[in-house]
């Protein structure tokens, strides 16, 4: 189900503006984790997966998608027993613009993130908040708020937490 609504999210970005894919990177420091969500595409309003490295940024139009390609590769090399994957997709229903090439938006989406030896999952609604400033290279910066559940050996926990993202995108 949660693989139907992502495709549904790119999707939908992809019809709306199909020659418009942009290309970037984010990083995001954390500002309270109140679950012991680790990252998955952002999953613990870290932004980032376990390493801690930046996520591949795929913008199409209002539909964003962050991928943790690089802590994949990171864990593929340092841990290859541990395979990781990890994703959020977000859509920006609300845009203001507020001076010259600045704009503030606010998303809603999801997060995935899943581990599969030992079995992991994490799922969560995220809701960036930010502004955005540019015109052929972009910047972001939001903050995104997190609700998640993970389940790990048969134990489910709820938790919240939020983050400070940056991003750049050509």
């Amino acid at each position: 189900m949660l693989f139907r609504a992502l495709v549904l999210f790119v999707a939908l970005g992809i019809s709306q503006e199909a020659h418009a894919v942009d290309v970037g990177v984010s990083y995001g420091l954390p500002v309270f984790d109140l679950s012991g969500l680790t990252g998955g595409g952002g999953a613990g309003g870290v932004g980032v997966g376990p390493a801690g490295l930046p996520t591949l940024d795929l913008y199409f139009g209002a539909v964003r998608l962050r991928i943790d390609a690089l802590d994949t590769l990171d864990l593929l090399v340092s841990d290859p027993t541990t395979p990781y994957l990890g994703a959020d997709v977000w859509f920006v229903p609300v845009t203001q613009d507020l001076s010259g090439s600045w704009e503030a938006i606010a998303g809603v989406g999801g997060s995935v993130g899943l581990v599969l030896d030992p079995s992991i999952i994490e799922v969560a609604a995220i809701a960036p908040i930010g502004i955005e400033c540019g015109d052929d290279a972009r910047v972001g910066l939001y903050l995104q708020p997190t609700l998640g559940v993970i389940s790990s050996s048969g134990n489910t926990t709820v938790g919240a937490s939020a983050s400070f993202l940056g991003a750049i995108w050509f």
